[in-house]
């Protein structure tokens, strides 16, 4: 679980709040500091490289989408404290 007012991704994302929890990932409300927006972040809560590469094809599938009401749109994808 991420607190609020922690900084990922090199300062980039400001958690502001948890919106959801379940199964195996959370959502947090950030705000993108670089872009002045808010974004929705899901943490995933795994470290199997199987689920990692799972999560990483979903976030390439989403992004290379047409932009849909009923879709998500991904405009980053990253694994905090990876080697």
């Amino acid at each position: 679980m991420v607190a609020p007012n922690t900084l990922l991704k090199d300062g980039r994302y400001l958690i502001i709040e948890q919106l959801g929890d379940g199964g195996q990932r959370t959502v947090y409300k950030a705000g993108d500091q670089s872009l002045s927006r808010m974004v929705a972040i899901k943490e995933a809560h795994f470290s199997d490289d199987d689920q990692r590469q799972w999560l990483a094809r979903e976030a390439r599938l989403l992004a290379g989408l047409e932009k849909h009401q009923s879709l998500p749109m991904v405009f980053d994808y990253f694994a905090e404290g990876s080697s």
